[in-house]
């Protein structure tokens, strides 16, 4: 009976553990890249709003509900540029909804719940160096794929002018695009348009479950990059 009850314990020990395991979705495509939001910026001005970005990713790609405290996404390691995410205020957002591979570009008509403000992070002007791996850390909400897919969205305000000629940066797009992940976006003062090159993206997470739609006020926190000693920027 002991035996027993310790096999049991320990199975749902490691069923707990797969619960908050961290969730990457999608592979490096090794032939592409994207710039939006992180690494240029195609508004022509760097004041006010550049973009409104917004991702969807499958609940098919996530097992089970999980608890979200950093995201991450990975530089695209074969273009050169400088390997900057540029300088600027970057609001996040989350909810439930949309279509992948049929967001719609009025945005906010996406949504089925939300979005929920996660806070906004502050990249200083010149940028930062995001090579390999561009962190968002104290993030803080409660994904539950069995309410639908999961939208997050990006708003950037006085973003640095860098334009999407070749010089700038790219992150790593997914070969899953379309079925695990697409994009929206809208560019001030260059419209909108969805596709499915979506960012490949790491949900890290905690064992220690946040109550749903918990609010994280990260003002002028940073975002950083995760390199040799794991630098992070924080919102």
């Amino acid at each position: 009976m002991k035996t027993l009850l310790k096999i049991t314990l320990m199975a749902l020990l490691l069923s707990t553990s797969l619960l908050y395991a961290d969730v990457t979705v999608g592979t490096i495509d090794p032939n592409s890249g994207n710039c939006y939001p992180f690494s240029c910026n195609d508004s022509g001005s760097n004041v006010g709003q550049s973009i409104d970005y917004m991702q969807v990713y499958s609940s098919s790609a996530f097992s089970g509900k999980i608890a979200v405290t950093d995201l991450e996404w990975y530089i695209a390691p074969h273009f050169g540029g400088t390997g900057l995410a540029i300088g600027g205020a970057y609001s996040f957002y989350w909810g439930y909804g949309g279509v992948v591979g049929g967001l719609s570009t009025i945005l906010a008509s996406n949504y089925t719940s939300g979005p929920n403000f996660l806070g906004t992070a502050t990249i200083p002007v010149g940028g930062i160096n995001e090579n390999p791996t561009l962190v968002l850390n104290g993030v803080s909400f409660t994904y539950d794929p069995s309410q639908g897919n999961l939208i997050l969205e990006v708003v950037v305000n006085n973003q640095d002018i860098v334009p999407n000629n070749g010089s700038n940066a790219f992150n790593a797009i997914m070969n899953e695009g379309g079925v695990l992940s697409s994009r929206a976006y809208c560019l001030t003062n260059g419209g909108c348009a969805a596709d499915n090159n979506a960012l490949v993206t790491t949900f890290s997470t905690s064992t220690v479950t946040p109550e749903p739609g918990t609010l994280v006020m990260f003002g002028s926190g940073l975002l950083g990059l995760a390199g040799i000693a794991r630098r992070k920027f924080l919102l």
